[in-house]
């Protein structure tokens, strides 16, 4: 199983098609879906992307990243999202973006760019999972009704490759590498 996260440079890298046969492997979303336009907010069109590419199967997530209590608590009794998520436990790879401070970000998607002030000690994040520069966690207010990968989920995977592309991202890097939530950096 192959988890894909979201954001310009993981679109980037869709988008080249860059990727080696994978048939018989499975991509799936590695958090759930945005309200926002912009295809680098979308897991699913990007995992899709990805399994076109390489031959792969996807599973798609058809799920809020944030859903309301009530709504996680519905989706985690459906057998076909709980299918999807426990994916996540037994992940071969990931492929994750290495997200900036959020306070410096242009475009964010809705769940993010609404918490902005209780992120303000995160240099950056991967799947949502915000860190600051020593690598510690900053919890988003309301991460425990995230549906994306943990931090554990991340630690646990085979191999997690962080993608971060400009010299805005350095501080992101190094957090996301003391954090020990990539096991390999892509970058210019």
């Amino acid at each position: 199983v192959l988890a894909i996260s979201w954001g310009r440079t993981v679109w980037e890298v869709a988008q080249a098609q860059g990727f080696p046969d994978l048939r018989g492997a499975r991509v799936v979303p590695a958090v759930g879906g945005m309200d926002e336009v912009d295809v680098r907010f979308q897991p699913n069109e990007i995992a899709r992307r990805v399994a076109d590419a390489s031959g792969a199967d996807v599973s798609l997530l058809h799920a809020p990243a944030l859903p309301s209590p009530k709504l996680r608590s519905s989706l985690l009794s459906d057998p076909d999202i709980t299918a999807r998520l426990t994916l996540w436990d037994g992940l071969a790879a990931a492929l994750v973006g290495i997200g900036m401070p959020p306070a410096e970000l242009a475009a964010a998607p809705a769940h993010i760019a609404a918490k902005r002030d209780a992120l303000s000690a995160a240099v950056g994040d991967v799947v949502s999972r915000h860190f600051d520069l020593a690598g510690d966690p900053v919890e988003m207010p309301h991460e425990d009704l995230l549906l994306g990968v943990s931090r554990a989920q991340l630690r646990g995977a085979g191999t997690v490759i962080g993608v971060a592309a400009g010299d805005r991202k350095v501080r992101a890097v190094v957090g996301a590498a003391r954090a020990q939530l990539i096991h390999v950096l892509v970058t210019d």
